[in-house]
């Protein structure tokens, strides 16, 4: 009597048989059986791979977007500072401006008394 063992994940057999004609087409069977599983599985695993691949590119795609977003609201950042830029510009060329009226207005005093002189 010989004991054969076949393992197939996630099944596993352990069969005990003689040399019996009927014994050998069983575990010839079981060998079939034993392929089958592991075709089986390994095309289920390969789906499995393929799903998560489908999701993990969705995945990707939302990423995407998000960073498109992030690009957007960056450029609109850029604009605000852009803006702030010119106002402070602005203000600047005003403070000239009234830098520039007060020493007309120092230097009125003194062209009068030049021509009153």
């Amino acid at each position: 009597m010989r004991v054969f063992t076949c393992f197939s994940s996630p099944l596993t057999l352990s069969i005990t048989c003689s040399s019996s004609p009927l014994n050998f087409s069983i575990m010839f069977c079981i060998s079939i059986l034993r392929l089958w599983s592991a075709s089986f599985l390994a095309s289920l695993r390969a789906l499995t791979i393929s799903s998560s691949t489908s999701l993990s590119s969705s995945e990707r795609e939302r990423e995407r977007e998000r960073e498109r977003e992030r690009e957007r609201e960056r450029e609109r950042e850029r604009e605000r500072e852009r803006e702030r830029e010119r106002e402070r510009e602005r203000e600047r060329e005003r403070e000239r401006e009234r830098e520039r009226e007060r020493e007309r207005e120092r230097e009125a005093p003194n062209l009068a008394y030049e021509t009153k002189s």
